[in-house]
């Protein structure tokens, strides 16, 4: 929801973010002292996660390991390691050696934090199963470059196979997934953090 938010209106200032959170997860206006203590706590919380996001140099570490709960607040704890990719690097990416192919039905879950997109037109991936030939069968999960006709910033999924007569055919549906706002990350991540308060102190859930 907050990406949503975000991507509608990128630019909106707290007190209108505040507003719109609280009428979706209630389901009603937000009252004046909610929406004045809402805008506050993104003020706040925007402020401390740029105040303790690591800053460039301290990736350029030669190990691949960071400290996840610098990155990943509300999600890692402090001191628990993430890793860090960097193309063109030998911690590019990590190649699972099975050899069996995944079931036909099957997850992937992911929490990434992307510190650029890709300047031409290819997709940042994040889990595939692809050797990138267009004549092998294969998939890739991953996120638009700058100059993509999907437009920069989406989700996007991959899938390299068999022919299919039309789009739409078979158990599947083609949908376009919201733009990741790029511009202001602790913004996307303080607003994410606004909707997880509200959800859990909605009164509808008790």
């Amino acid at each position: 929801m907050a990406a949503r938010l975000l991507a509608a209106d990128p630019h909106a200032d707290f007190a209108a973010l505040s507003a719109s959170a609280i009428q979706l997860t209630f389901g009603r206006p937000a009252r004046d002292k909610e929406r004045e203590d809402a805008a506050a706590f993104l003020g706040e919380q925007q402020n401390r996660i740029e105040r303790d996001r690591p800053k460039d140099q301290e990736m350029e570490s030669s190990s691949p390991l960071v400290d996840g709960g610098k990155w990943f607040h509300g999600i890692a704890s402090a001191g628990e390691p993430s890793l860090v990719f960097r193309p063109g690097s030998e911690h590019e990416k990590i190649r699972i050696t099975t050899a069996a192919p995944e079931d036909l039905a099957f997850s992937i879950e992911a929490i990434v934090w992307l510190d650029s997109l890709q300047p031409d037109a290819s997709v940042r991936s994040i889990a595939s199963r692809w050797d990138g030939n267009q004549a092998s069968k294969g998939w890739s999960f991953g996120i638009t470059g700058m100059k993509s006709r999907f437009s920069p910033g989406q989700l996007i999924i991959d899938l390299n196979g068999s022919a299919m007569a039309s789009a739409g055919s078979g158990p599947f549906e083609w949908t376009k997934p919201p733009r990741i706002p790029a511009a202001n990350p602790a913004k996307l991540e303080a607003l994410a953090d606004l909707f997880h308060i509200l959800i859990n102190s909605n009164e509808f859930l008790y």
